[in-house]
């Protein structure tokens, strides 16, 4: 009689176990989808440069009009990176960052995301000696 209770207790833990299993399954399936949808931020230029400790970065964010974007930093090869610089992009998604350096730190660009897109990172560049 006590194993038969323990059995059938067995029995009501294991389907109460896979019900659990799959309602959280179905959940997660469903961000999973609205997730893939949405598609990363277009970059349509970017460009750089710069001299004498004095340099530039700049380009267009085609899906990031009137939107913050983000410079950020890295200042060694084990940091992570860090905003360094944020401005507002113009109607048609232009940006334009001007900062200083010293050799060795890189340089990213960050799109937050939205709605509709996901956040979105683009390489801008490091300082070198030459």
């Amino acid at each position: 009689m006590r194993s038969t209770i323990r059995l059938v207790t067995a029995l009501i833990a294991a389907l109460v176990m896979l019900g659990a299993t799959l309602s959280t399954g179905t959940a997660s399936a469903t961000e999973r989808s609205t997730e893939k949808a949405r598609k990363f931020h277009v970059f349509k230029e970017l460009s750089g440069g710069g001299q004498n400790g004095k340099f530039y970065v700049k380009g267009q964010v085609v899906t990031a009009k009137n939107k913050v974007v983000k410079l950020q930093k890295k200042a060694c090869k084990r940091c992570g990176f860090k905003s360094f610089k944020q401005q507002r992009t113009t109607k048609a998604g232009r940006f334009n960052f001007k900062f200083g350096g010293k050799v060795g730190d890189c340089f990213r660009i960050y799109v937050p995301a939205n709605a509709t897109h996901k956040a979105t990172n683009k390489w801008a560049g490091c300082i070198v000696r030459r």
